[in-house]
C-alpha cells in the first residue's frame, strides 16, 4: 500500500515537473518568437519611414512652409506600408536645405505574455531625406584626402543660395577652424565635419552624404596645338592685349594685360599675376595642361574675368586637364593614401579679384584661397570644383547664384543645372 502511494506521488511529481518544463519551454519559445517578431517589425517600420521620407520630400519645394501637408503625405505612405500594424504615428519635420526628417512609430507586435512581450516598447524609426536640387556651387572631389575643405581662422564662405559638397569620407573631411564662418544653402559631407564653434556654420552640416560624382567629367578638353608664345612676361608699366592661343612654359604678368575673347591654352608653367599686375578679360577661358600649369594670383594683383559664352570652354573660366599629372614625364610623387599623384597648389591670393564669372574646374589639384579681401563678390555667379580646397586666415569667398544676371552659360551638372535627386541621408 505504501509502495503504491509512493509510486503515485512520484508520478504526480513527475507530471508536475513536466508541466513546469512545458511552461518554461513555452515561455522561452514565446520569447524567441516575440524577439524575432520585434526585429522584423523594426525593419518594416524603418522601411516605411524611409519610403515616407523619400515620398514626402519630393513636395518640400512646394510645401516647405506647410508642415501639415508634409505630415499628411508622410503618414499616408507610412500607413500604406504598415497595414498589419496598429497605433501608427508619423511625424514629419522640414529641415534646412530641402531636407525632411520623418519619424514613424507603431505598437509592438508580440504574441506571448513573457518578459519580452510584457516589456516591449513602441517601435520607432527615423529617416532623413533630401532633395538635392539646390544649385551646386562648390565641390571637393577627392574622397580619400583628409580634408576636402580646410578653413583656417577668420576665413569665410558665403553661398546663401547654393550648396557646398565634400566627397572626403574622413571623419574631418570638412574642417572649420575656431572663427571661420560658412553660410550656405546646404553643407553636405560624405564623411564628418570638424568645427570648433557650431554657431559659425549655417545651416548645420549634413554628414554621411553619398559622394557626388564629378559633374563635368564628360566635358571634352579643347585641342592643344603648337605653341603661340613661350615664357611670356609682361613687365611693370607695360600695357598689352593678348590674343587666344597656346602659351607654353608660363605667363608672368606685372603690367596691365587685357585678354581678347577666346580660349587660352596654358601648356606648362603657371599663369602668374603679381607686383601690381592686372589681368582683365570678358568671354575668355583658360585650359591648363602640362607640367606645373597652375593659377598664381598673388596679393598685389587685380583680376577681372568672365568665362566664354560659347565654344569649347563655354561657361568655364578655368579647365584643368584631367590627365595633367599623367602627362608630366618628370614623374610626380604619389600620395600613399589616395593613390593619386600628390596635389599641387593653385593659389588665389589677390585682394582685388571681385569678378570671376563662370566655373573654375580644377579636378587634379588643390585650390588655396588667401588674401584679406572678398573673392568673387562682384560676380553674378561663380562655381568652384576642385580636388580639394584650403582657405587661409582672412579671405571670404562669395559664391553668388544670380544665374539670370549673366549671359555666361552654366555648365550642365552645376549651378541651376544641377541634377535634382531624392536620397536618404540618415
Amino acid at each position: 500500500m505504501a509502495r503504491a502511494r509512493l509510486a503515485h506521488d512520484r508520478t504526480g511529481g513527475m507530471a508536475l515537473f513536466a508541466s513546469g518544463l512545458m511552461v518554461v519551454a513555452i515561455l522561452i519559445t514565446g520569447g524567441v518568437v516575440d524577439y524575432m517578431s520585434l526585429q522584423m517589425e523594426r525593419r518594416q517600420v524603418q522601411d516605411a519611414a524611409d519610403a515616407a521620407a523619400l515620398g514626402a520630400v519630393r513636395e518640400v519645394q512646394i510645401a516647405m512652409g506647410d508642415s501639415n501637408r508634409l505630415k499628411a503625405v508622410a503618414t499616408t505612405i507610412a500607413e500604406a506600408n504598415l497595414t498589419n500594424l496598429r497605433d501608427i504615428k508619423t511625424e514629419a519635420t522640414p529641415k534646412q536645405g530641402n531636407t525632411l526628417e520623418v519619424i514613424v512609430q507603431a505598437a509592438p507586435r508580440v504574441f506571448f505574455p513573457g518578459f519580452i512581450g510584457l516589456n516591449a516598447q513602441p517601435v520607432r524609426a527615423k529617416a532623413v531625406a533630401t532633395l538635392s536640387g539646390s544649385p551646386i556651387c562648390m565641390i571637393g572631389l577627392d574622397s580619400k584626402v583628409k580634408h576636402t575643405l580646410n578653413m583656417r581662422s577668420k576665413a569665410a564662405i558665403t553661398a546663401k543660395a547654393c550648396g557646398i559638397y565634400s566627397n572626403s569620407i574622413a571623419k574631418d573631411g570638412i574642417e572649420i577652424a575656431d572663427s571661420a564662418k560658412v553660410n550656405a544653402d546646404l553643407i553636405c559631407s560624405a564623411g564628418g565635419v570638424k568645427m570648433d564653434k557650431a554657431y559659425t556654420v549655417t545651416p548645420a552640416p549634413i554628414t554621411d552624404c553619398p559622394a557626388m560624382s564629378d559633374p563635368l567629367e564628360s566635358r571634352p578638353a579643347p585641342t592643344v596645338g603648337a605653341c603661340t608664345k613661350k615664357k611670356l612676361k609682361i613687365d611693370t608699366g607695360v600695357t598689352q592685349t593678348l590674343q587666344p592661343g597656346v602659351y607654353c612654359d608660363g605667363i608672368e604678368v606685372k603690367g596691365n594685360v587685357t585678354l581678347a575673347p577666346g580660349v587660352y591654352v596654358l601648356n606648362g608653367g603657371s599663369l602668374k599675376v603679381k607686383d601690381g599686375g592686372s589681368l582683365t578679360g570678358t568671354d575668355v577661358g583658360f585650359f591648363l595642361t602640362g607640367k606645373d600649369a597652375l593659377i598664381r594670383f598673388e596679393k598685389e594683383s587685380s583680376i577681372s574675368l568672365a568665362a566664354p559664352r560659347s565654344g569649347p570652354l563655354a561657361g568655364l573660366l578655368f579647365f584643368e586637364d584631367r590627365n595633367v599629372v599623367a602627362a608630366d614625364k618628370g614623374g610626380a610623387e604619389t600620395d600613399t593614401v589616395t593613390g593619386l599623384p600628390k596635389a599641387q597648389e593653385h593659389r588665389i591670393a589677390s585682394d582685388d579679384a571681385g569678378r570671376l564669372v563662370g566655373t573654375i574646374y580644377l579636378p587634379r589639384n588643390r585650390l588655396l584661397i588667401d588674401g584679406d579681401k572678398p573673392i568673387a563678390e562682384e560676380s553674378a555667379y561663380t562655381v568652384i570644383i576642385a580636388r580639394e580646397f584650403a582657405l587661409a586666415e582672412g579671405p571670404e569667398v562669395i559664391l553668388n547664384a544670380d544665374y539670370t544676371l549673366s549671359d555666361v552659360p552654366v555648365p550642365d551638372g552645376v549651378g541651376n543645372k544641377s541634377s535634382k535627386s531624392v536620397r536618404l541621408i540618415h
